[in-house]
């Protein structure tokens, strides 16, 4: 018979303790970066004196369905595309918008000109001319969007890196205040020195989210025109930035953390035998415990608790003077160990948090990750960030949601 773990009132009111702690582009053929289009005229430019500003940003057409020939509604990019379209921020190339094409030296300025024109007087008078790129280069450098040197081909696909500097330099550095705190990159020291105030200034403004929820930024890779269009509409369209923290890794003997960026993790072990973490700043406190059963011995938990009712029946029989509130069990994956996920409230006469509960079994032991926190200092999306790993898989066996772009 298994030893059932009772969290009862030490672990419930040392939760309760540490959460109160917590104080409450491109023209219509201007973007072809192989061959030189037709001219076309963009937005006149207003003879009127104009005040800077990120009101100017206005749509200026409709995108509708059929607008690129390669742009559909199931594509992750439609609503950045058509958000760079109607606000006149790109356009593509004749009928496709080529998403995934590499986005040149030469599509970068464009974009970032465009972005800084309407910023800067209002609406985009840039056409195009011999070679068709010539008049973006020429307004760029005389814009101090770049540097002479900075580049040696217009034509050749640009770099990650490189492209967070042209676009960091399209609006004032004020327009990209800080949203959050960046503490690190996973591969920050390969970021070009030349490159690296700017890569952390479009991170912390929000406008860069990276390629995984600890920010893997790739920055001598190439990008996409899909990929670039995400980062261009944050720049100009504020509400479209990411608040959501980074996270980072921390180990804690055999016990792997990814936790938001700017959190400290304080540490506590219960008079129930778990481990509790606080993420010191952040409201969340990540309760975890493992108990060890030989008779789990080639057993799942679903072999245990078949159903969500079994599994909600055994959480119930282990709040001890506390009790669960509108309670929702589901199964989950943690790689090859099928789990479950509870979502609901730890109450009592005193006190109710939410709380987030992962159970599997590893070997022949049972694993629990508690979460809980205090509503009024984290929100539900920094929450969902939160990691756990006891080794039984990494990162990879803890039910990821969605990554960032």
């Amino acid at each position: 018979m298994m030893n059932r773990f009772q969290p009862a009132a030490g672990l419930l009111l040392a939760i309760s303790l540490f959460l109160c702690a917590v104080p409450a582009s491109a023209a219509p053929s201007d973007e072809n970066s192989t061959a030189e289009p037709e001219a076309k005229s963009t937005v006149q430019a207003s003879e009127s004196t104009v005040t800077p500003g990120l009101e100017h940003f206005i749509r200026q057409a409709e995108f509708a369905d059929g607008t690129f020939s390669d742009v559909s509604r199931e594509d992750w990019s439609y609503p950045v595309i058509a958000a760079c379209y109607e606000y006149g921020l790109m356009q593509g190339r004749e009928d496709v918008f080529d998403r995934t094409g590499r986005l040149s030296v030469a599509e970068a300025l464009t974009m970032a000109d465009r972005v800084h024109q309407i910023y800067h007087e209002g609406v985009c008078s840039l056409t195009n001319g011999h070679p068709w790129y010539q008049p973006y280069v020429d307004y760029a450098l005389s814009e101090g969007i770049i540097q002479e040197d900075d580049f040696i081909s217009w034509s050749e696909p640009i770099s990650r890196a490189d492209m967070a500097y042209v676009f960091s330099h399209a609006l004032p550095a004020e327009e990209l205040s800080a949203v959050k705190t960046i503490e690190l990159l996973p591969d920050g020291d390969q970021i070009p020195e030349r490159d690296r105030d700017a890569v952390w200034a479009l991170y912390s403004a929000g406008v860069l989210t990276g390629n995984d929820s600890f920010g893997d930024f790739r920055p001598k890779t190439g990008i996409t025109r899909q990929e670039a269009a995400a980062i261009i509409a944050r720049i100009a369209l504020p509400d479209r930035r990411s608040t959501a923290p980074l996270l980072k890794m921390i180990h804690d003997g055999e016990i792997t953390f990814g936790l938001p960026q700017g959190g400290e993790l304080v540490s506590a072990v219960t008079d129930a035998g778990s481990t509790m973490y606080q993420i010191k700043g952040t409201g969340i406190v990540v309760d975890i415990h493992r108990q060890n059963d030989p008779a789990l011995e080639g057993q799942s938990l679903i072999d245990r608790f078949p159903t969500t009712e079994d599994e909600k029946a055994a959480l119930e029989a282990r709040t001890g003077s506390a009790w669960l509130s509108d309670c929702v069990v589901s199964p989950v994956w943690f790689g090859e160990i099928q789990g479950y996920q509870s979502v609901g409230n730890y109450a009592s006469e005193r006190f109710s948090y939410p709380m987030q509960t992962y159970r599997f079994v590893s070997g022949t032991d049972l694993c629990r990750v508690l979460v809980t926190w205090n509503e009024n200092t984290a929100d539900q999306a920094t929450v969902d960030l939160v990691r756990a790993s006891f080794g039984v898989g990494g990162f990879a066996s803890w039910p990821m949601p969605g990554e960032g772009q």
